[in-house]
């Protein structure tokens, strides 16, 4: 999915691959100290990126 967003992941582009996991934020709120996900919705991102590691390492 399209995001527009880079983060560091610019920083690695000649380095190597790279992608972003996106999570949901209470009303949509993002880079803003009203920002918060849930902690459930923060555990399925990291099952998402751990789900993707232990398959190619």
């Amino acid at each position: 999915m399209p995001s527009g967003a880079g983060h560091d992941a610019m920083s690695f582009t000649k380095l190597c691959d790279s992608a972003m996991v996106f999570i949901p934020c209470y009303r949509g709120i993002s880079h803003n100290k009203s920002e918060f996900s849930s902690l459930l919705s923060i555990y399925d991102g990291a099952r998402v990126i751990y789900e993707y590691l232990k398959g190619e390492i």
